[in-house]
């Protein structure tokens, strides 16, 4: 592993306190396969994020599962947090890979959102300020972003190559 890549990778994981982990892509397979396959889980939605449009109704259809789970139910500050880190990264996906794709799954205690793209990935030099502080690359955004996904999700996991960026954001809903 590339020596700045593992020193960035030990910053970003010890100032998070293991709660943004950049990882290889062999290693983001291993841990999504490892969560898939502990607990059987329901794929409720896979869906293409190509346009503005596309965020808003996987969004509108996002918020029709959220507030149909059980456990969510009574709890309309979760279900908008889960809506705002949706909002956040699917638009980030537009902006910035030309689009992606969004899987949910629901398990018992978990949800598990996959954000998929094929566009350049994140600069390596950019990683630290993507990730620990308001950054933005566009002009017309605060930046605050991913910031906000870490602040109200319980664990991310960052694989990001010229070949794409991979996120898997988990939350818990005990």
């Amino acid at each position: 592993m590339n020596t700045n890549l593992k020193l960035i990778k030990e910053i970003i994981y010890k100032l998070t306190e293991g709660k943004i982990e950049l990882v290889r892509y062999d290693e983001y397979i291993q841990i999504k396969h490892n969560l898939i396959n502990q607990i059987s889980s329901l794929v409720v939605i896979k869906e293409n994020i190509l346009k503005d449009f596309d965020v808003s109704y996987s969004r509108s259809n996002l918020e029709k599962i959220l507030t149909n789970i059980e456990k969510l139910k009574n709890n309309p500050q979760k279900i908008y947090n889960l809506l705002l880190v949706f909002s956040e990264l699917a638009t980030n996906m537009i902006k910035h890979a030309k689009g992606g794709t969004f899987t949910l799954n629901i398990y018992p205690n978990l949800i598990l959102m996959e954000f998929n793209d094929e566009g350049n990935g994140i600069n390596l030099d950019k990683i630290p300020y993507v990730t620990l502080t308001t950054y933005s690359s566009k002009e017309d955004s605060l930046g605050y972003g991913f910031s906000i996904c870490s602040t109200l999700a319980n664990k991310i996991y960052i694989n990001t190559s010229e070949k794409g960026t991979n996120i898997l954001v988990i939350f818990n809903i005990n």
